[in-house]
């Protein structure tokens, strides 16, 4: 039984710098280790990296999604631009129709050269590209121009460039894209050759009889419970965290619960666990089995099902199993159910309890332009990893 779960909060869109909550995602962006830094953290808000990976077509929420409604993805032509851009064209795009625009968003032009010749020039230049730009959509260039500096404060995009620089890139890399975003009528657009990879591996994530039970890839159930894309949302440490867990498998005969992450990857499985060390999954691992155990504790990870044709079980005494499902994205598509070792969830929990600690220095110090270690110390100290 494949069980809904009723969203009552949209997940990507909590937390704010006002009011921080912690994802695993967010601990990459804090953990030196990983080229984070406090402000790459505090950044992370206003970014909303989280939103990027849901667009990237090898992750697990977008291969669940194709599998159980194709109808929702199109083929297209033209290729989504770069992040950046992309970006900024998916937001320009959700604005061009819009009905309501911030009125109160300024869209005088101006210019920060100092000569008034060069500064009437500057503007000149910036005028005429928001012209071509309304043309485009047919639209006024006071609405165009509201448009795009909303997008652009959505998006954090280009925040260095002149404007009209800006405008003349979109006009020639992203105009296109967006018509295209318009005809596609909101489905999720995808390339020729990524949707080739798509149905390639689904295919072989259906061949393996256990990956296809788990993730319930056909239209052949158990007595079983399958929980997809499952959010949970706790307090640790007077903090409040956020977990989106892929796949959940609850085996109530056996009391075992498969707690299942869904991971793609361009190189052989047989070098997966390099990657596995690369992006840390076993810290994400690790905080997942304990939200996973926090919900089960609580009493708590059926509060946003319809209880009215389903009874929840009592999942306390069940064993736990952590595992990675892993499917090649190239070549042959070989999959593999990898399991993870106590010895890498004890590392896990090490790392992110470490993270955690970390943010709260910076929270509670309010501090975002040093690193722990130099606001303390006035250094960071280099030593061999042991």
């Amino acid at each position: 039984m494949v069980l809904k779960q009723n969203k009552d909060r949209e997940y990507f869109s909590v937390g704010t710098k006002e009011d921080m909550v912690i994802s695993n995602s967010f601990l990459g962006a804090l953990n030196p280790e990983q080229g984070g830094s406090p402000q790459k953290a505090l950044a992370f808000f206003d970014k909303q990296d989280e939103l990027s990976e849901t667009k990237d077509l090898t992750h697990g929420s977008t291969v669940h999604k194709y599998a159980e409604t194709p109808d929702e993805f199109a083929i297209a032509d033209i290729d989504r631009p770069s992040d950046t851009l992309g970006n900024l064209a998916e937001s320009f795009y959700a604005h061009l129709n819009s009905s309501i625009l911030p009125v109160d968003m300024s869209t005088e032009i101006t210019s920060s050269n100092k000569s008034i010749s060069a500064n009437q020039a500057h503007v000149a230049q910036i005028v005429d590209a928001y012209d071509k730009l309304a043309a485009l959509f047919g639209k006024s260039p006071n609405d165009i121009i509201r448009i795009m500096r909303l997008a652009r404060q959505e998006t954090n995009a280009y925040k260095s460039y002149n404007e009209d620089t800006i405008v003349n890139n979109f006009i020639s890399g992203a105009v296109a894209y967006v018509k295209q975003l318009h005809l596609l009528k909101n489905k999720i657009a995808l390339s020729r050759s990524d949707k080739d990879k798509m149905e390639s591996t689904i295919a072989s994530l259906r061949s393996d009889v256990n990956i296809n039970k788990y993730f319930a890839l056909s239209s052949q159930f158990d007595d079983n419970l399958v929980l997809k894309e499952w959010d949970i949302y706790f307090m640790f440490g007077g903090f409040k965290v956020k977990c989106r867990l892929d796949n959940i498998y609850i085996d109530l005969k056996n009391k075992l619960i498969y707690l299942n992450d869904l991971k793609t990857t361009s190189k052989p499985i047989g070098l997966f666990k390099d990657s596995f060390d690369h992006y840390r999954y076993y810290r994400q691992v690790s905080l997942y089995m304990y939200a996973l155990s926090k919900a089960i504790e609580e009493d708590k990870l059926f509060k946003n099902v319809d209880t009215t044709m389903f009874t929840p079980p009592d999942l306390r005494g069940f064993s736990i199993i952590p595992q990675i499902v892993a499917v090649e994205s190239t070549g042959y598509y070989n999959n593999a159910i990898l399991r993870v070792r106590q010895d890498y969830l004890t590392k896990g929990t090490a790392e992110w309890y470490s993270l955690v600690n970390r943010f709260k220095f910076h929270k509670e110090n309010n501090i975002w332009d040093k690193t722990r270690e130099q606001a303390t110390d006035g250094y960071t100290t280099l030593s061999l990893e042991v």
